[in-house]
């Protein structure tokens, strides 16, 4: 809430969020924070390992398909030869 306010209100709301703090445990909060500045980071490694089986699969082609659908056999096969 306290970014949406403006200068005065962010002031006390600020300050209102640092009296409550005061008798709360950081860690769950710090443990929430560090999820959501990890996630960048999470969604680009993925988007490096799909792109990674992208191109081994325009490479190889149905074998490594196959290794795919090892890894994820989940996946969707016919749509993979697509």
């Amino acid at each position: 809430d306290a970014q949406r306010f403006k200068n005065e209100a962010r002031r006390r709301q600020l300050q209102y969020i640092g009296k409550m703090m005061r008798h709360v445990d950081p860690e769950p909060i710090q443990i929430a924070l560090d999820k959501l500045r990890n996630k960048h980071a999470q969604t680009t490694a993925i988007l490096h390992k799909i792109e990674q089986w992208r191109d081994k699969i325009v490479e190889q082609g149905d074998s490594a398909i196959e290794a795919l659908m090892e890894h994820y056999p989940e996946a969707d096969r016919q749509r993979l030869r697509q």
